[in-house]
């Protein structure tokens, strides 16, 4: 059972608490060390209850990793303290109601994140939006983008107003499902720097969040998406601008807060442009409303590449990955795509879109997708060569696990680890492509790759002359 705190404001003053919150707000610490230093307060006989309550999180500190979790939930509504979300009304279905109802739908927008980061301090904006990158380091990437097609003609960088690139972090959107209760799946867009490095906590900023529920039919998803495409696209040309809004996404004034800060600067001069943005196959297809897709006989939406249907081109066949495959032949220019396609992606309208910013997300496509072939191949030829220890395929298996384990702990690798057996390795029966099972997720496998190429590495060394 998790713990339960007492809220923070029912708890006696405590000066050391107070600091430890404002020098976290302020970016001038993390939660980890915060945390760190009211344990060491409590040996000190400092039994204040709102040290006790920082000193309890992450289980006292023997779950490191969900100390920032524990904090937010503890400290959620402090003082009353709420987000103030730009909203919008979307139709969408609500259980229990007939017909679509108009829903005020929150956003948190792009540009407001990027002033507020900004304003948390230097060390939370080196954090989440550099990267501890320097100002150079930013110039060095936008050029270098600028000689590839993608970004070569990017509204932003194209600009007759000269941008300062040092000051001009890259954006990557991101969409995606995630099950947060048990049959309840939700739609997710969020944003994060490219050069963003450390905690989820830290680096990802959701921006909306819709149910799946409320978009049963495609009318209604289209719709949304096409909402979601306006209010993103609007603010990510204020936060490229440098200066907010005087009047919202769909053309109406804005009020409070978000008047009074009509024409001032964004985050001390920081701007901040579209790069890319990323998502799995299902959501690539959805959101962009691409007429070749994996579920289409022609698979890809920028070249000619086929999969086996009725009258085809065997020439085109998606498997054929030489260098002079005929599909290769077949690419189509971003002008071309805007030109021909049935329907053009609702993303368009964003400043420095461009077809070849659409990214696949690695994470499904290598840590979920080919990783997982991979692994349990390698496994297998191992295994048929009789190179790993062991009396039968369970036990060398398990072996190999334990192995593994103790090379990832010593590492600092903590994952949810997850033993390889024959039935979750697909070893158990013949087959000619076995693939890892779905208890196995990206961050089983990121780390399981690392110590499956360590060992590889000391096999070939140990027989140079075995081929496969």
């Amino acid at each position: 059972m998790p713990e339960r705190r007492a809220p923070y404001e029912s708890l006696p003053h405590c000066n050391t608490a107070e600091e430890y919150i404002s020098m976290i707000g302020s970016g001038r610490s993390t939660i980890a060390e915060c945390a760190t230093l009211a344990r060491a307060n409590l040996k000190d006989n400092m039994q204040n209850p709102a040290l006790v309550a920082f000193g309890s999180l992450g289980a006292h500190g023997s779950c490191e990793s969900n100390q920032e979790r524990d904090l937010h939930r503890w400290l959620r509504h402090i003082h009353g303290f709420q987000l103030a979300p730009y909203r919008v009304a979307i139709k969408l279905h609500v259980p229990g109601k007939a017909g679509l109802q108009d829903v005020s739908v929150p956003f948190v927008l792009p540009h407001e994140i990027l002033h507020h980061v900004a304003m948390a301090g230097e060390y939370q904006f080196s954090l989440s939006m550099l990267g501890n990158r320097s100002e150079d380091d930013l110039k060095n990437f936008w050029d270098h983008c600028s000689c590839f097609d993608e970004w070569s003609q990017h509204e932003v960088l194209m600009d007759p107003t000269p941008i300062d690139r040092k000051r001009l972090i890259p954006c990557l959107l991101h969409l995606d499902g995630a099950e947060f209760y048990s049959n309840c799946e939700y739609l997710v867009w969020s944003m994060a720097s490219v050069f963003g490095k450390g905690s989820v906590w830290d680096t990802k900023f959701p921006c909306c969040i819709i149910p799946h529920s409320a978009m049963v039919d495609a009318k209604v998803r289209d719709d949304v998406h096409e909402t979601v495409a306006r209010v993103l696209a609007w603010s990510m040309s204020q936060a490229s601008l440098g200066v907010f809004p005087s009047v919202g996404a769909l053309g109406e004034g804005l009020s409070g807060e978000r008047g009074d800060l009509a024409g001032t600067v964004i985050a001390n001069g920081w701007r901040m442009a579209y790069f890319g943005m990323k998502a799995d196959a299902k959501a690539r297809l959805q959101c962009n409303y691409f007429s070749r897709s994996y579920q289409h006989a022609k698979i890809c939406e920028s070249c000619g590449a086929a999969k086996q249907h009725k009258d085809w081109d065997p020439s085109m066949d998606y498997k054929d990955f030489y260098d002079d495959a005929p599909y290769l032949n077949t690419t189509i220019s971003n002008e071309e795509y805007l030109r021909s396609s049935p329907r053009v992606s609702p993303w368009a309208i964003m400043p420095g879109w461009h077809l070849g910013t659409v990214f696949r997300d690695p994470m499904h496509t290598i840590y979920l997708g080919t990783a997982k072939l991979l692994i349990s191949s390698v496994l297998g030829l191992w295994i048929s060569r009789d190179i790993l220890a062991g009396s039968d395929l369970a036990e060398k298996l398990s072996k190999f696990s334990v192995a593994m384990k103790r090379a990832l702990k010593s590492q600092g690798m903590r994952v949810p680890f997850q033993r390889f057996t024959p039935a979750n390795t697909g070893l158990d029966k013949p087959s000619q492509f076995p693939e890892l099972g779905s208890a196995f997720k990206a961050a089983n496998i990121k780390c399981y790759l690392w110590y499956i190429s360590k060992k590889a590495t000391e096999f070939a060394e140990a027989s140079p002359r075995v081929q496969p």
